[in-house]
């Protein structure tokens, strides 16, 4: 059975390229937010990442959190499969709803994401999900 953090390797992934000192103990499968080097916390923006080891405050991030690709991580709630999920408070993962976009003055738009796509369902808080980074 996977834990929070495993990659799965089946998918192309890409890790950390760039050094960065952890500036708390990150554990293995927490949701770091990069520029502040930790845990993800309420009112953190991004980018983040998925820790796949543990970390130690004040070590180099990097090869050791993982920017892009398929990893397993913690529902928060129920999550539909195929839902898009943002990180919580808790640095878990829950399904994003009610998300409106307004775009003012703009002659063209880019196409982006809101949030990361959940392979598969969460049934309760507390299951392990994979979700795309």
């Amino acid at each position: 059975m996977p834990s929070a953090g495993d990659i799965d390797m089946t998918h192309d992934f890409f890790l950390l390229p760039s050094s960065k000192n952890a500036t708390a103990d990150i554990a293995k499968g927490d949701i770091v937010t990069l520029s502040a080097g930790r845990k993800w916390q309420a009112g953190d923006k991004g980018p983040y990442g998925v820790a796949y080891q543990a970390i130690k405050s004040g070590a180099d991030m990097k090869g050791k959190v993982l920017v892009d690709g398929v990893v397993w991580v913690v529902a928060d709630d129920v999550i539909s499969q195929f839902s898009a999920v943002v990180p919580t408070a808790a640095a878990k993962v829950s399904a994003i709803s009610g998300v409106t976009v307004t775009v003012s003055g703009a002659t063209g738009v880019g196409g982006f994401l809101l949030g990361e796509l959940a392979y598969d369902a969460a049934g309760k808080d507390g299951d392990l999900i994979r979700i795309d980074l």
